[in-house]
């Protein structure tokens, strides 16, 4: 059960100087993806968002999940462990880890810049902190439909900038 918090989700957007085109967290593609956040939910919610380097994600992948190979993204779920009695700022939702170096070649790969496959990741991030998983087709189908609108909004924001350029 979510709790109702009276303050929308929020990111806290760890900056990492080893990674300049995550670029700091106040800048505008930041606001647009926090602002997201707030509309995805729940009301809750603080995620925290951490950039990492392959060898990096790798390790977490490894001792997680098993599997020794770098990834794009994996996400933690940490509840609410204090039964809505702590700041959310003290009590995180989850944690978003992002492989910065990855992202990377996903970007040059799907033609768009690293800051619009970063934010791609974290909408995914989410819905999995959310409860959603791609391990079953069914489960695959329903994550993707619930990812479309915003990746679709993503796009349209990405897009405008770069047409006003």
């Amino acid at each position: 059960m979510l709790l109702d918090w009276k303050v929308p989700m929020r990111l806290l957007i760890r900056e990492n100087p080893e990674f300049p085109e995550t670029a700091p967290s106040d800048h505008p593609w930041w606001d647009h993806l926090v602002d997201l956040a707030r509309e995805i939910g729940p009301a809750n919610g603080l995620v925290e968002v951490n950039f990492l380097s392959d060898r990096e994600i790798r390790e977490v992948n490894r001792d997680y999940r098993g599997q020794d190979k770098p990834t794009d993204v994996l996400s933690f779920t940490y509840g609410e462990s204090s039964d809505g009695q702590a700041d959310p700022e003290d009590d995180p939702l989850g944690e978003i880890l992002l492989s910065v170096e990855t992202a990377r070649s996903q970007a040059r790969a799907e033609g768009h810049s690293v800051a619009e496959e970063l934010s791609v990741l974290v909408i995914h991030g989410l819905h999995h902190i959310l409860g959603m998983d791609h391990q079953t087709e069914p489960g695959a189908a329903a994550m993707l439909e619930a990812e479309l609108p915003w990746r679709c909004r993503l796009t349209a924001y990405f897009s405008s900038r770069t047409e006003r350029g």
